[in-house]
């Protein structure tokens, strides 16, 4: 049993030695952090990653570097037994908070920093302002009121949003590269590769995989892309892609047979080849016989007239997932997957009728053919159903009718344009029921975003998950792939989540806008709501929020050491009030002529030191403090822009996602509740 004491303390100690290693990481001047694992090492500054890689451990049991040592922060000396309770219990913190970082992380890929740090503040400045020990005040309580805040201040933080220009193209991909650069800490390759990327789909649709190459590639895919390959190189050119035109398509969930070739396959092919066009016919297997007869045939043609008519592709359908994306390819190819169950009754009405009607209608135009089976007709091949318009009487469109009922009848696929590299076919140009595929894509969509929510609020990714987005981005028919690639499996995995976390923020942007970075947007949402309330918990809590973001936003400020905090003002010899006004104008020059403020900045303080002189009658009177770092501050709430450390000026460049600083908001909510619900634990051995 765990105290409530050693609990509480155990729980702050474990937020300031996250905060403090996060810290270091933060803004564009935040040091990189060293990784290793054995003898592989890897650089980052992104907050998730650092602290995904950080747990407590007893220093006698392990010598792994970038584990963090409790002994460190344990004072007095505590016997061992103690201190093995406590890593356990700082490891089960950790973890809590990990899982809260990872919602935020998986919804938007980004924050964790600011979330950790915003949490420390928040319970710096709470505890200043409210008396836990007297009734109104319990922890209980004050989250109660911080739900409702909650609410209320996500309605603030969205009017603050901008939605991105999605009809000005040169416009939006300028905004999602800012949004990029921010959640990607500056990384220039990272930034130039997803921006790249958006900019060939003008979409979010980009999908990030690992690859076994070294290099990280992105590639544009236009058109409908699945596993398949080709059952033989002699289609390929001498880059391993093959590529074919007007292709008509045959798809099966089941092995191919000598008697399906023959009898149904065969003949559909030498009518396709009458018009011109070529047969793909996929299927996951192939009877040995079967596909020599085939490659046979294929030879034969290919020897009298150069031609590779027959294409033969086979398809993966092991899971639930390849089959779902062989359905949708089917939809998209306007045909039926031809089933056990189907193809008994073709070859059954085959055998009995030795024949095959095809109907084309507007062949070559629409591409909309329709196969059916003709009990009626007597003849060795198909025979094309526009030569026969004007013999068809009544008793023939009953037959059709008949036959369409007994569902033995289907469309044949089409596509324009077949490119196949090595395990992956693409199709383009493809003739499709607009109304269907449109409910399709929408489905997809929702079913991805109800996944996707049910993972953020569990805090962890499924590949359940990663198999919807993918099969959304891939009924869009305009995907853009990045593969990651690293000289270590270590590496890649880390490079890959830092590429995912970018199109997370690129994608949430795309879709709910963006703000102003910083925390400014939340600063400007609080202080409105802070002027609502005169006083009480609520006033107290907003506060306390307030001024946690400024702090937050204070500790950036204070990377960039050439900036000053107090100016104008000697503790070590006290000014009257004219002579600090004067000092302060005449540093504030100095900061102007050494480029680390701007002129409207310096416009902007001379007008406060104006109204300071105005209302202040007694010049003997000395002024408090002037600190240029809260000026930046106040400066970027009240004109709405970013102090941005690299060009040492105010930005509106400095942006990330609205829903970024809505889930900080959330996920600070719940990491607070951490520091004030906990009173005790219980350790199981």
């Amino acid at each position: 049993m765990i105290d409530q004491k050693l609990y509480q303390d155990t729980v702050k100690s474990v937020f300031n030695e996250l905060g403090d290693v996060l810290g270091k990481t933060y803004g564009p001047f935040g040091s990189h952090t060293l990784l290793m694992n054995g003898f592989d090492t890897f650089l980052t500054k992104d907050g998730f990653t650092v602290a995904n890689s950080l747990y407590y451990y007893e220093r006698e049991n392990e010598d792994s570097l970038y584990k963090y040592d409790i002994e460190e922060y344990l004072t007095p000396p505590i016997s061992k037994e103690e201190r093995k309770t406590i890593v356990v219990l700082s490891n089960i913190i950790r973890s809590l908070i990990f899982t809260i970082c990872g919602r935020l992380n998986n919804a938007v890929g980004d924050g964790t920093t600011t979330a950790v740090k915003v949490t420390n503040a928040v319970y710096q400045e709470m505890t200043k302002r409210i008396d836990f020990t007297k009734i109104k005040t319990r922890p209980s309580v004050v989250l109660k009121a911080f739900e409702r805040i909650k609410e209320e201040l996500i309605k603030e933080i969205q009017k603050e949003s901008t939605p991105l220009h999605i009809e000005d193209e040169d416009l939006l991909i300028e905004e999602i590269r800012h949004i990029v650069r921010i959640s990607s800490n500056d990384n220039e390759t990272i930034t130039d590769n997803v921006v790249n990327a958006f900019k060939a789909i003008k979409h979010p649709s980009i999908q990030v995989i690992q690859s076994e190459q070294p290099e990280t590639t992105v590639e544009i895919t236009d058109g409908l892309r699945i596993d398949g390959a080709l059952n033989d190189k002699m289609y390929e050119d001498g880059s391993g892609v093959a590529q074919f035109t007007d292709c008509n398509v045959l798809m099966f969930d089941l092995s191919i047979t000598v008697d399906i070739y023959s009898d149904f396959i065969k003949p559909i092919f030498q009518n396709c080849s009458v018009f011109g066009r070529k047969l793909l016919v996929l299927a996951p297997k192939y009877e040995e016989k079967a596909l020599m007869a085939m490659k046979a045939d294929i030879l034969r043609r290919f020897n009298k007239d150069h031609k590779l008519d027959l294409i033969l592709g086979t398809v993966r359908l092991t899971s639930a997932y390849e089959q779902m994306l062989y359905n949708d390819l089917s939809i998209l190819l306007n045909t039926s997957i031809i089933t056990r169950g189907h193809i008994g009754k073709i070859l059954e009405l085959l055998k009995s009728t030795c024949s095959v009607i095809e109907s084309i209608v507007d062949f070559g135009v629409n591409k909309e053919n329709y196969l059916f089976f003709d009990p009626i007709h007597n003849g060795d091949y198909p025979i094309q159903y526009e030569q026969r318009c004007e013999s068809v009487n009544e008793e023939f469109k009953e037959m059709v009718k008949a036959v369409e009922d007994a569902q033995v009848g289907f469309h044949i696929g089409y596509t324009g344009e077949l490119r196949v590299e090595r395990t992956i076919m693409t199709f383009r140009d493809l003739y499709y029921n607009e109304e269907l595929y449109k409910k399709i894509l929408e489905k997809a969509e929702r079913d991805y975003n109800e996944s996707r929510m049910k993972y953020e609020r569990l805090g962890t990714r499924d590949y359940v998950n990663d198999q919807l987005l993918r099969r959304y981005h891939t009924l869009r028919m305009s995907l853009a792939t990045i593969s990651v690639g690293a000289d270590t499996t270590w590496k890649r995995g880390f490079l890959y989540t830092q590429y995912e976390d970018a199109v997370h923020a690129a994608e949430s942007a795309y879709y709910y806008g963006y703000n102003n970075g910083c925390g400014v947007a939340v600063l400007r949402a609080l202080k409105r709501l802070m002027d609502k309330e005169l006083s009480g918990l609520v006033k107290d809590i907003e506060e306390a929020l307030y001024y946690a973001y400024r702090n937050v936003y204070y500790d950036l400020l204070s990377s960039m050491d050439d900036l000053p905090s107090v100016i104008g003002f000697d503790t070590t010899k006290p000014f009257l009030f004219e002579e600090e006004i004067s000092n302060i104008k005449e540093e504030m020059k100095q900061l102007r002529l050494s480029r680390l403020v701007p002129e409207d900045f310096v416009t902007y303080v001379d007008q406060i030191l104006s109204r300071l002189e105005m209302e202040q009658r007694n010049p003997i009177v000395e002024l408090d403090p002037f600190d240029v770092k809260d000026a930046i501050i106040d400066y970027s709430i009240e004109r709405n822009q970013v102090y941005d450390l690299t060009e040492s000026d105010f930005s509106k460049d400095i942006i990330n996602s609205t829903a970024t600083d809505i889930e900080v908001i959330r996920a600070v909510m719940e990491l607070i509740s951490l520091l004030l619900t906990g009173n005790q634990a219980i350790l199981e051995r």
